[in-house]
Formats: structure tokens, C-alpha cells, sequence
């Protein structure tokens, strides 16, 4: 089910819901609708079906199985592999564009509020091999595994992390 990547639309993940739904697929590997819909209450069924589908028709994700259910077929969706292994750094590019995005729409809020919001940004240059980057990675995993799944609790809040890991083009 590997479909070409050359022609594909990045524009097809500029919306929130599909962001949401690869996120969904990083996360877990896999998913059925069903099961996305269950952790992704707020995005209306029926346009998380139509979501689905136009991230499986553009070639971000692709049908991992196909099981027949009460006369219906459910499909269990995972990463395309092609965007998976993006040499060309569109899904990068594009997760670049969508975080600033994100940064617009909270400075044009209602009552933006970097304080109160705890809103950070930082930026640090590290001398790692590859081997201790991997493993700065693996640590960063670790503890990231420690708060993740929390549900909300009138106190607890999502938040968005990104991290970036970027080559540092030096002077000569």
C-alpha cells in the first residue's frame, strides 16, 4: 500500500486534527478510527473520517490491516513509510511551519499569557557524537515516558514539547 511520494500535498497536514491524528499514530504505532476517535474526543467523527482519509489518499498514512466487523471493514492505520523516510525534510518543514503557527494563533488570542502559560522556548548547541546524542535521546525518551498519558484532571493541561535536533552548518 506504499503510495509515491513524488506529487504529494504537505498542505494536507496543515490542519491541527490531521497533525493530531499522525501524532496519534507516533505515539501508538497503529489505530483504528474508532480507537483514534476514543483519545481524540473533540475532533467530530465524522471529520476524523474524512481526516483519515485524506491523509491515507495523499500518502501520509497507509492501511496496516483490514478486518471485517458486523458487515463493515475496519481499517488499522499506521505511518506511511514513504513519509516516514522523508529525505526531502517536508514532514520536518511542515511540522516547522505548523508550530509557528501554533505560536501565531496563541499570540493572537484572547489572553495570551507567556508567564502565566509558562511558555518557553530555548535553543542550546551541544558537542555530541552520534553515539551520545542517541543516547541524549534515549534519556529524553525516558523521562518524556514518565509524564506521558496523564489524563486530565482540572489541573493538568496539554502541552505541547518539541524537541529538534538540527545540524549546525560551521563557519569555515
Amino acid at each position: 500500500m506504499l503510495k509515491e511520494t513524488v506529487g504529494l500535498k504537505i498542505t494536507t497536514v496543515m490542519s491541527t486534527a490531521r497533525l493530531r491524528i499522525l501524532e496519534y499514530l507516533i505515539n501508538h504505532g497503529d489505530g483504528t478510527a474508532a480507537e483514534m476517535s476514543a483519545e481524540l474526543s473533540d475532533i467530530p467523527t465524522a471529520s476524523l473520517y474524512r481526516h483519515i482519509k485524506a491523509l491515507d489518499a495523499d500518502g501520509w498514512i497507509e492501511v496496516k490491516s483490514e478486518t471485517k466487523k458486523r458487515g463493515a471493514t475496519e481499517r488499522r492505520y499506521k505511518l506511511s513509510t514513504a513519509r516516514v523516510n522523508d529525505s526531502g525534510g517536508g514532514v520536518v518543514q511542515q511540522g516547522l511551519l505548523e508550530l509557528s503557527g501554533e505560536f501565531r494563533r496563541y499570540f493572537e488570542g484572547d489572553d495570551p499569557d507567556p508567564e502565566r502559560d509558562m511558555l518557553g522556548f530555548s535553543m542550546m548547541a551541544l558537542m555530541l557524537s552520534d553515539e551520545e546524542l542517541a543516547s541524549f535521546y534515549g534519556e529524553l525518551g525516558a523521562l518524556a515516558e514518565k509524564y506521558m498519558g496523564r489524563a486530565p484532571d482540572g489541573v493538568r493541561k496539554p502541552r505541547k514539547i518539541t524537541v529538534i535536533s538540527s545540524p549546525i552548518q560551521e563557519e569555515q
